[in-house]
């Protein structure tokens, strides 16, 4: 993959500045519009429109689904949801003459789950990533078994249901390893920092959105970095960093604005805004949070307007403006209790516990402490902590099972290698000795006629024997068998030597080679000294070594290579 997604949307747009064949241009419009989505999704639409209207005048059915269901997901990236789900609505009817076509249908049906993701319907979201999942699992679509493990574990997480939801981002995650997919890793780690935060497991939150940005940031995907870099300052904020923490968000708010992503814009706000406020600088505190709830409103992000709503009611209350301050957290209440937002729900009877002890009405308050106490047992009760605890611990068994396999395969692919490798520079060896025993026969054979022939014979015979011993075994020749030795045995000579050092240069060619497998004459021949002498050698270096008469010297050499 390349290091960014730049490259390939400047090939594709310098593709169609030029003259295409009408499919090739299409099959560019599409690969484009799909490959905008993450870096550039304002520029998305029109783009998926052009493909779409091309389609349709080739009458090209495969490109025309594909090209409704382009422009549906670039509506969807911009926060368009409505137009999203009547693209996705028609896409679906389209695709009816594909019956086949279990993965583009699971496709389908997961994008709308995913418009309603984004505007916080639960039953949508429930209703249409459950056919998403099932579809993707007939299909063996991986990919889309991603996204929709994803989308169904949080918002089951936001029910309550914590153990379940992160097993299913577990579950995303190990797939998208599986899949070597950086995109969908980053989004399974993102929605498993986000159920880490609400039973406030923050190191483990903070590690998996750290995790999370590396990947969106690998792949140029602005709307995961920043919205993944507004995770990270809340989690700073809450371990008592708010100038770290208003960092990220200020970064992250200019991200997201020049990507257009007005959701994550909107949580970007919220969250300057909270900082704010903990810093004491209500004024500056208020803008934002009206910012935020004035783009949730816009956009029917019931969620995050419950937490502008009850943010803003604080600051509210402060001034004393207790009727408009109520009328907030009932609103965000009933909102709360509508979409099963039990920590929202948790957190607006805490606010409205200390609002009514203000006010002198010390029963409601109470009672509404009660309802937050009985909140936040059921959100992260031991039974709870535990029951994710097991779940995190199969999945690093599992992790490590694949990871064992994973390693188990190489070492066998390294030692089939490591095989292959060895032969060859035994078969490289015994060439280079006969090589070697040519070149003396040769010398051998030219040598009487620097006698038996005049002085021009002689002198012809002369320059054949020169030649010759130009050709035997150079230093040069030695260095690159050696360097071959080292980068298959890399750690041979330094373990020789660490329990050797006394051996001399030779010595150690003589244990190289030997280590390679070969008889005393073949290492005469290489290295240019008799057999008798290379038994010498030998001897010495046993007596270095101290080896006893009956332990094999290359079997010796052997073992040392091996540990």
């Amino acid at each position: 993959m390349s290091d960014t997604i730049h490259d390939p949307i400047g090939r594709l747009r310098d593709r169609l500045a030029g003259a295409l064949p009408r499919a090739e241009r299409l099959q560019c419009l599409l690969e484009l519009a799909e490959t905008l989505l993450l870096s550039e999704p304002a520029a998305a639409p029109a783009i998926a429109r052009q493909a779409l209207r091309l389609a349709r005048t080739m009458n090209d059915e495969p490109g025309i689904a594909r090209g409704m269901f382009a422009v549906a997901n670039s509506y969807r990236m911009i926060g368009r949801y409505s137009q999203a789900i009547l693209w996705l609505q028609k896409t679906l009817a389209y695709q009816e003459r594909f019956p086949d076509d279990l993965r583009r249908r699971g496709r389908i049906m997961g994008a709308i789950g995913m418009c309603y993701y984004m505007t916080e319907n639960d039953e949508g979201i429930l209703e249409y990533f459950s056919v998403a999942l099932e579809l993707s699992r007939q299909a063996d679509d991986k990919a889309g078994m991603i996204a929709a493990l994803n989308a169904l574990g949080e918002t089951i997480m936001f029910q309550g249901k914590y153990a379940e939801g992160i097993e299913m981002q577990l579950e995303a995650l190990a797939l998208g390893e599986e899949l070597r997919n950086p995109w969908a890793m980053a989004v399974a780690l993102k929605n498993l920092g986000k159920g880490y935060m609400l039973i406030k497991d923050l190191p483990a939150a903070l590690d998996a959105h750290g995790r999370s940005l590396e990947l969106n940031r690998s792949i140029n995907n602005k709307v995961g970095e920043g919205g993944t870099m507004i995770y990270i300052g809340e989690i700073l904020f809450m371990m008592g960093e708010p100038e770290k923490a208003l960092a990220y968000h200020r970064e992250a708010l200019d991200i997201l604005r020049r990507a257009g992503n007005r959701l994550n814009e909107c949580r970007a706000l919220l969250s300057i805004g909270r900082i704010h406020m903990a810093k004491s600088r209500p004024e500056e505190a208020l803008d934002y949070l009206r910012q935020s709830l004035r783009i949730a409103r816009e956009i029917g992000s019931a969620g995050q307007s419950i937490i502008a709503q009850y943010n803003i009611a604080i600051l509210l209350a402060d001034r004393e403006d207790y009727r408009e301050a109520l009328a907030l957290l009932d609103e965000a209440l009933a909102a709360s209790r509508l979409i099963s937002a039990r920590g929202c729900e948790s957190e607006i009877h805490k606010i409205l516990a200390d609002i009514h002890e203000r006010m002198g009405d010390l029963q409601q308050s109470i009672i509404c402490y009660k309802r937050h106490i009985h909140l936040e047992q059921q959100i992260a009760g031991p039974d709870v902590i535990r029951k994710v605890e097991r779940v995190r611990a199969r999945y690093s068994l599992e992790q490590a099972n694949r990871e064992k396999s994973r390693l188990a395969r190489r070492a066998r692919q390294l030692e089939s290698d490591l095989e292959k490798t060895s032969v060859e520079l035994r078969s490289a060896s015994r060439r280079l000795a006969q090589e070697q025993k040519t070149i003396a026969k040769l010398k051998n054979d030219v040598l009487p006629f620097t006698h038996a022939m005049g002085s021009d014979g002689a002198m012809l015979a002369q320059f054949l024997l020169e030649r010759i011993e130009s050709s035997a075994a150079t230093e040069d020749e030695w260095e690159a068998f050696d360097e071959h030795f080292q980068r298959i045995y890399p750690s041979y000579i330094p373990a020789l030597l660490e329990r050797h050092a006394a051996l001399s240069r030779t010595e150690l060619k003589v244990c190289m080679l030997l280590r390679v497998k070969l008889s005393s004459k073949e290492i005469a021949r290489i290295i240019h000294l008799s057999s008798h002498t290379i038994d010498t050698h030998r001897r010495r270096i046993r007596k270095k070594m101290g080896l006893d008469e009956d332990r094999s010297l290359t079997a010796y050499l052997a073992a040392i290579a091996s540990e």
